[in-house]
């Protein structure tokens, strides 16, 4: 289970990521 956490965990700052990228392009475009 830990290791589904820590998958899950990883996966939303990624997706926060790319939703920071996507928002900077955005603003920048």
């Amino acid at each position: 289970m830990a290791a589904v956490g820590d998958d899950t965990a990883a996966a939303i700052v990624a997706l926060q990521r790319v939703s920071l990228l996507l928002t900077e392009i955005a603003q920048g475009g």
